[in-house]
């Protein structure tokens, strides 16, 4: 960089003197080589002079700034005020160097006139009519000196700007500025000051093609300047209008990628501007992310993520909200004697003012739901008291479902709200308007039950709004998917959820996504073959189902009722048959275990009593009727029942009873 700008300078004389003489020859009629050579040994010698001034200029003022680049190019650590220094040297030096310039050129035209005219200058200066000449000739001068200057200017600023701009200097010293419009009406006052020049002292009749030649060069430095200005000036301007479209549009990771400040003019201003208005933006931007963040930790935490319900129950949740906060909703309220109220809603509108209605829609459900014993009062209640506070156009769509784990009963209302589905059905429940519209409406409720191993589906419409218009979940063939016994609820919301992961992962939902499944237990099945010793694996599987499903103090229990069926079942039942299978089942609700023993058997009475030990003593028949009396020791109730092919002993076990 200091080899070129050595050039630079040094070029631009030599352009400047070839033009003088250029000018004289073709409008004088005088080759260079018709001067004195004293005068033409002042000419180079002053352009010489002028050129090693301003380069030997340029290595004394700009020494700190080439210091500082080598540090940078060796990656030495160079701290921000050497950086700004250095910076602040580079920017100013175009100016000052053009300044010099023109100082220096107009000393040596006088001195040049001085000597070429000896000691006629003062009398053609006073002399009226060889003074337009002799000021026409100076001021073509003047103006070659001027545009060469403007010359250095934009060539040194454009070779030093990648130095600035590696400094880093974000904002624009406190100093005198060199405007755009002062450098255009320099070039144009330098044009017109040539124009009337010419026109002045141009020979008379002299040829076209004469004019044409004093007029070229300076119209290509002319040009010239205007060109590398106007690039310069676009180049900067469409950075910076790219930058301002980037801010505006929220493109990331360079969102706030700061512009370095390297001229000192109005694009200087520009970019100190931008970059202070970027720091401004990212700080505020960074405070709003860091509420939201917290805003919506406060929401994740107000919704369930553990749920205690009866052995066999699962319940699995998803909430995907579009922005950093959503207005979708999920709960679960535990409203004793294995009750559970199960809500699911969608607050208007998106982000920050749905995630506030939903808070306050959440609040109001679980402050009301243990003193409502049908969904539809409390959703009532509930709408009477946001019709109350919610302005106009603001509403809430909610289902709301009470079941009963004990018998699977579900009842459910909706307020605006998707059907539930259960068991792959959608319910046809009458829905009413949504909460906040109008007070004193009527929610009405359905009714149903759900099986062993079915699901109960709650959702919002981004479930569905958000897919692909191919997508399963548009058709609604998804809900084919929960007909039938179900086991394991995470992997059916994953299955559920599918197409909506990439959107997810992309964060381009367009609506905030819900999704709640509960799944009723499913009963565990087992089937022994008819072997003396297979009772012992039965037994020992009812022992593990009892304490996996919170029947751990009646775990003994259980299994030796079990075991002892499945004994009798073997033998009498089956009477050892290999082929003839004994099934067992176990199913757990919130109070009682159950378990029933098939066999192919014929069915009999149970006695009432236990049998007469001493009378069994005393006869020749084997003693029977022991087995059943102790299976209704161990279990709570005890029963026979006749099945299409052969019999089953059912056996109940309440949860905390005496033993």
């Amino acid at each position: 960089m200091r080899w070129r700008l050595r050039v630079l300078s040094l070029s631009l004389i030599a352009v400047g003197i070839g033009w003088i003489y250029l000018s004289n020859y073709v409008r004088l009629g005088r080759s260079p080589f018709d001067y004195a050579w004293s005068v033409t040994l002042t000419n180079l010698g002053g352009g010489l002079f002028i050129g090693l001034l301003i380069d030997a200029v340029a290595g004394f003022y700009l020494r700190p700034f080439f210091r500082a680049l080598d540090r940078l190019g060796a990656n030495q650590p160079l701290g921000p005020q050497e950086r700004q220094a250095a910076a602040i040297r580079a920017m100013r030096f175009p100016e000052r160097a053009s300044v010099l310039l023109v100082g220096i050129s107009v000393g040596m035209i006088l001195v040049h006139r001085l000597v070429s005219l000896r000691g006629e200058f003062f009398a053609i200066l006073l002399a009226e009519e060889r003074r337009a000449v002799l000021l026409s000739s100076m001021t073509r001068d003047l103006v070659v000196a001027l545009l060469l200057a403007l010359l250095l200017f934009t060539f040194s600023q454009r070779l030093l700007k990648p130095g600035v701009a590696a400094c880093g200097l974000q904002e624009l010293p406190d100093e005198r500025r060199f405007p755009l419009g002062l450098r255009q009406a320099l070039v144009v006052l330098a044009m017109g000051l040539f124009n009337i020049t010419l026109f002045i002292s141009a020979p008379e009749n002299a040829p076209a093609a004469r004019l044409i030649w004093i007029y070229l060069p300076p119209v290509i430095l002319t040009a010239t300047v205007a060109y590398l200005m106007a690039t310069d000036t676009g180049r900067d301007l469409d950075a910076i209008a790219g930058r301002l479209r980037m801010l505006a549009a929220g493109v990331r990771p360079d969102l706030f990628k700061r512009f370095a400040v390297t001229e000192q003019d109005e694009i200087g201003e520009l970019v100190a501007s931008i970059n202070t208005m970027q720091n401004r933006v990212e700080r505020e931007l960074w405070e709003f992310e860091r509420d939201m963040a917290a805003a919506r930790s406060i929401q994740t935490e107000m919704l369930p993520h553990a749920w205690s319900l009866p052995p066999g129950w699962q319940l699995t949740a998803r909430l995907f909200p579009a922005h950093e906060v959503g207005g979708d909703f999920y709960d679960l309220i535990d409203l004793g004697g294995g009750r559970y109220g199960v809500a699911v809603g969608d607050a208007a509108g998106k982000g920050l003012p749905a995630a506030l209605l939903m808070a306050s829609t959440v609040s109001l459900i679980r402050s009301h739901a243990p003193f409502h014993q049908r969904p539809g009062d409390l959703l009532a209640a509930v709408n009477r008291m946001l019709c109350r506070s919610l302005p106009p156009m603001t509403f809430v769509t909610a289902a709301y479902a009470i079941v009963d784990t004990a018998t699977g009963e579900i009842r459910v209302a909706s307020a605006g709200h998707l059907p539930p589905v259960v068991g792959g059905r959608e319910l046809p429940i009458i829905s009413a308007l949504p909460l906040g519209v109008e007070p004193g409406v009527v929610y009405e409720e359905q009714v149903c039950t759900v099986s062993p191993g079915e699901a109960v589906v709650l959702y919002s419409d981004g479930l569905i709004e958000g897919a692909d218009p191919t997508s399963p979940l548009r058709s609604a063939q998804w809900i084919e998917a929960l007909r039938g016994p179900l086991t394991d609820g995470e992997s059916l919301a994953q299955q559920v959820l599918q197409p909506l992961i990439p959107q997810v992962q992309q964060g381009t939902l367009q609506d905030d996504v819900t999704l709640l499944v509960l799944i009723a237990p499913q009963p565990y099945s087992l089937a022994i073959r008819s072997q003396e010793g297979a009772e012992v694996q039965a037994a020992e599987q009812a022992a593990r189902y009892a304490r996996e499903h919170g029947f751990a103090a009646r775990a003994d229990d259980v299994a030796s009722a079990v075991g002892e069926a499945c004994l009798n079942a073997i033998s009498h039942g089956n009477r050892f048959r290999d082929d003839l299978p004994v099934r067992i089942t176990l199913s757990a609700g919130p109070d009682w275990l159950e378990a029933t023993v098939a066999d192919g058997g014929d069915i009999f009475t149970p006695p009432e009593s236990p049998p007469d030990l001493a009378v069994q003593m005393d006869s020749d028949e084997p003693i029977r009727g022991w087995g059943f009396h102790l299976i209704r020791s161990m279990a709570d109730s005890v029963s026979v029942e006749s099945l299409p092919a052969g019999k089953q002993i059912r056996m109940r076990f309440r949860r905390h009873a005496d033993v």
